[in-house]
């Protein structure tokens, strides 16, 4: 934790709120990552703690895969487009805009959760509803697939969920 002070303070201002900056740090299993002391001349703020930045960093790297998994999709559909002749073209063209703007959310999304944007947080719980939702209907055709869909997208949606999670992305302004 560091302190932030105006050029007006006084000597025992300062002293007292830095026995509180280290009261802070020697407690800081029990007050949580957001916890800042605010006055008019002295503003105590936390700093991010390194498992918070790992646990945001792992979040990233999942939604790099998923928007990865949407490119690869946008891909075959551009070489169906060309290599097969599709029953639909419109709707295939469709459904490569929707992935490829899906892909697009997930990468942006990616960027927001490493630096703790609240929007990011959200775009990633509806993105694992989706793919959980999307699981159910492939149950009908391989159980190995919704498993495969359903449990890294259940993993990443308790993790949005998680204290330490909520707490960063909530006090962000975006």
């Amino acid at each position: 934790m560091f302190l932030r002070s105006n050029k007006n303070c006084h000597r025992k201002e300062l002293n007292q709120y830095l026995f509180l900056d280290l009261f802070a740090m020697a407690t800081r299993p029990i007050f949580s990552h957001s916890a800042c002391f605010v006055n008019t001349r002295f503003r105590l703020v936390s700093m991010p703690n390194p498992s918070v930045q790992k646990t945001l960093n792992i979040l990233s790297a999942a939604y790099l895969v998923e928007a990865l998994a949407l490119y690869l999709a946008v891909a075959g559909a551009i070489m169906a487009l060309f290599s097969d002749e599709p029953k639909s073209v419109p709707t295939l063209v469709a459904l490569a805009a929707m992935a490829l703007g899906a892909g697009l959310w997930m990468t942006f999304a990616a960027k927001g959760i490493r630096q703790g944007k609240r929007w990011a947080r959200s775009a990633g719980i509806f993105w694992q509803l989706m793919l959980i939702t999307v699981s159910f209907g492939i149950y009908e055709v391989s159980v190995l697939g919704t498993l495969s869909i359903a449990l890294p997208a259940g993993a990443v949606l308790i993790t949005l969920f998680t204290k330490t999670v909520s707490e960063v992305t909530r006090d962000k302004e975006d």
